[in-house]
Formats: C-alpha cells, structure tokens, sequence
C-alpha cells in the first residue's frame, strides 16, 4: 500500500514540476521468462485429479501490450498499461491480464535516441479453476527508444516485475505464489 502512495505522490509531483505535456501511445511484443512451475502444478494437479489429457497449449512465453503514457517537458511521464491475456488451456484454463502504473523519467527528450528509466506497480487479473487470487508488486524497467521517423520511435525494453498469482496445488495441498512476468525483454513502437 505505500508503494502505491509514493507512486502517486510521485505522479503527483511530476504533473507541478511540467510546464507542457502530452500524450504518447506504446505498443509492443514482449518475451516473458515463464515461470515452468505453473505448468508442472497444473500438469500434476490434473493427473491427481484422474485426467487422462494432461497435455496442454501453454502460451506463457509472450504477449502483446499497450502502454499510454503523459509526457512533460522536464522529462517525467506517468503511464499506464495492460498486456493480452496468458493462459493453460486443457480441461482448465488460466487467464491473466496483467495491469500497471509506472512513473517514467527520460533522459533525453529531443536526441535520436533517447533512454528512459520507469518504476511503479503491477497486478494480474487472473481467473481460472486453479487461481486462488493475485498480489501486485512492484516493476522497474530501463529502455531505449530510437527515432525512426517524425511521429514514431523504435526501441527495447527491460523489465523486472515482482507481481505473482497465487496457485492451487491440489496434489501437494497448498498453494504457491508464482511470478509469471519476473523478467519481460520488449519491442516498442511509440507515437
């Protein structure tokens, strides 16, 4: 909770420090570190359950993302953000959509490239017969965007996000907070 409290204040103190902002639209692919426990817990919660069909489409690898954010003058941005849903689909499904509020500083606003470092929170909406809940958790992430015409920029991004969901283990009995997103290396395009 105080994390989000600082985020704010933080937002808070960047929109009096600006004199002049706008828009800017993100979109972007990102590879995401999976985390393989998840489909072992799912894998062996189905066999204990008497499944024959154990085999399942994991698409926990990669997602699609769309990140607006407001940029100042001074080189501060609050942004926003939610990813596609990941899920396991067999007999089961797990679904999450992924949300964030990050506060960005640009290094440098007006050069061909121009670096940027972010922080904030992330929480997974997440459902499915095995979810027991979510619990958000912080993200930082350094980038670079490179000028590819007058309106776009091109760039990568790395990010670190400790958000987890909380998983039924019914075969050990238990459940286990696993972070699906821990290390995301992106694409961007911005506009």
């Amino acid at each position: 909770m105080r994390v989000v409290a600082v985020s704010f204040f933080l937002v808070f103190l960047s929109t009096r420090l600006a004199l002049a902002a706008e828009w800017h639209n993100s979109f972007g692919i990102g590879v995401i570190d999976a985390n393989d426990k998840v489909e072992d817990i799912y894998r062996n919660n189905l066999q204990f359950e008497g499944k024959n069909d154990t085999d399942f489409q994991a698409t926990l690898d990669w997602g699609y993302f769309y990140q607006p954010y407001y940029l100042y003058d001074n080189g501060f941005a609050f942004g926003l953000g939610i990813a596609t849903p990941t899920g396991i689909f067999a007999d089961e499904i797990l679904v999450t959509f992924p949300v964030h509020i990050d506060i960005r500083y640009f290094l440098s606003l007006h050069s061909e490239l121009s670096a940027y470092i972010r922080a904030g929170m992330r929480y997974n909406v997440a459902f499915g017969e095995y979810v027991e809940g979510s619990k958000p958790g912080a993200i930082a992430g350094i980038g670079l965007l490179f000028k590819w015409n007058e309106n776009t920029k091109v760039g990568v991004e790395f990010t670190d996000d400790s958000s987890e969901i909380e998983i039924k283990d019914i075969a050990n009995n238990r459940n286990e907070s696993i972070n699906l997103n821990q290390t995301i290396i992106s694409l961007i395009f911005a506009f």
